[in-house]
C-alpha cells in the first residue's frame, strides 16, 4: 500500500490544530493545579502543528522551509510537552538542558543543509535529537514511586517514539529514506507514529489529568476543612484497618479521644470565629504532641480523636496526661 506522506502530514497537522483548540476550551473547567502543565502541553500542541504543515509542502517549499525550520520546530514543540509533564509531575526543570539539545539540533540542520549538505546527517540528528528530549518526559514519569495507568501509557508512548527514532537513525543509509516525501516501510511506521502521537498523547494527558483531580478530590472528602486534619469518615476508615492489622500482627494500639472543654461557653463568650481560631490552635499543639506515624482526626465539633500505632495502654495514658 502506499503510503502518501505529505497528505498524512496534513491530515496530522489539521487534526492536531483542531485537539489544540479544544483542549484550550475545555482547559477553563479544569481546576487551578492542572490547568498550568495543560496550557503549557497546548502550546507544545499548536507549536507541532507547524511542522507538520512544513513536511506536507515539502515539494514546493524552499528547503529551509521545510527541512530546517520543520525539524527545529518540530524539536522544539516536543521539548515544551516533555516540560509540561515534568511541571505536572513537580520533577526538576530541565529546560535548560532541553533548550540546548534545540539550539544544537538549528546549527547543525543548517550545517548539514548549506556546509556538508548530508540529508543523512539531519535525519540522524533529528531522530537522535527527539529521542533524547522524549527521554526528559519518561523521566518525569518513572522517577515518581508511584506511576498510574495514564503516566504508563505516556511512558509507553514516548518509549516506542525512542525506538523509532534510534531505528531510524540506524537504516537511515537506505535510498528510500533519504526523501522525507518518499515511500517506505520505515518511513512509514516513522510517520505513521508521528501522525498518531499528538493525538493519543494528548489524550493520555488528559487522562492524567483526570487522575490527578480524582486523586485530590477523593483526598478533600477525607479532610476536615476547617482544622486540615482528617475527618470522622477517614479516621473510621483507616482506624478500622489499622485494628485489623494490630490484631493480625500482635501489635499494640491505642485510640485517644480528645475533647475540648467548656467549648460551647467560648463561643458564645468570643463568637464563632474565634472559636474556629481556638480549634485550629487546639490542633496546632496536638500535631507538636503527636509523633510522626500518629493519626489526628476532628470527630465532631470540638472532639478529636488520635489513633497512636505501636502504643501501649500505659504509653498512651501518659500522652492523654502530658496532654491535659
Amino acid at each position: 500500500m502506499n503510503f502518501n506522506i505529505p497528505t498524512a502530514m496534513q491530515m496530522t497537522a489539521t487534526l492536531t490544530l483542531l485537539v489544540a483548540f479544544v483542549l484550550a476550551y475545555a482547559a477553563r473547567q479544569f481546576p487551578h493545579a492542572v490547568q498550568q502543565p495543560m496550557r503549557i502541553w497546548i502550546r507544545g500542541l499548536l507549536l507541532q502543528c507547524i511542522p507538520y504543515f512544513l513536511y506536507a509542502s515539502r515539494e514546493f517549499a524552499p528547503e529551509w522551509i521545510s527541512v530546517v525550520l520543520a525539524d527545529s520546530l518540530m524539536v522544539a514543540a516536543l521539548a515544551v510537552q516533555m516540560h509540561a509533564l515534568r511541571r505536572f509531575n513537580l520533577q526538576p526543570d530541565q529546560r535548560v538542558h532541553m533548550r540546548l539539545i534545540v539550539v544544537a539540533t538549528i546549527i547543525f540542520e543548517v550545517l548539514l543543509t548549506y556546509t556538508w549538505h548530508s540529508m543523512r546527517g539531519r535525519i540522524v540528528l533529528v531522530s537522535l535529537a527527539i529521542a533524547a528530549i522524549a527521554c526528559f518526559g519518561i523521566d518525569a514519569i518513572y522517577r515518581r514511586r508511584r506511576v498510574t495507568r495514564a503516566e504508563h501509557m505516556v511512558g509507553m508512548l514516548l518509549f516506542g517514539g525512542i525506538v523509532v527514532m534510534l531505528l531510524r537513525a540506524m537504516i537511515v543509509p537506505a535510498t528510500s529514506m533519504l526523501d522525507v516525501t518518499m515511500s517506505s516501510p520505515m518511513q512509514g511506521v516513522v510517520f505513521t507514529y508521528a501522525a498518531s502521537m499528538p493525538v493519543i498523547s494528548t489524550v493520555a494527558f488528559v487522562l492524567m489529568c483526570g487522575e490527578r483531580i480524582n486523586a485530590h478530590q477523593s483526598q478533600q472528602a477525607m479532610i476536615d476543612p476547617l482544622t486540615g486534619v482528617y475527618n470522622r469518615q477517614a479516621m473510621a476508615e483507616l482506624a478500622n484497618k489499622s485494628i485489623a492489622l494490630a490484631r493480625l500482627d500482635g501489635r499494640p494500639l491505642a485510640l485517644l479521644s480528645v475533647d475540648v472543654d467548656h467549648f460551647a461557653r467560648f463561643n458564645e463568650d468570643f463568637g464563632y470565629d474565634v472559636g474556629d481560631q481556638a480549634l485550629c490552635h487546639v490542633v496546632d499543639i496536638l500535631r507538636d504532641m503527636a509523633r510522626p506515624d500518629d493519626v489526628l482526626a476532628r470527630i465532631t465539633g470540638e472532639r478529636f480523636m488520635l489513633m497512636l500505632p505501636e502504643t501501649d495502654a500505659d504509653t498512651a495514658f501518659g500522652l492523654a496526661c502530658e496532654m491535659r
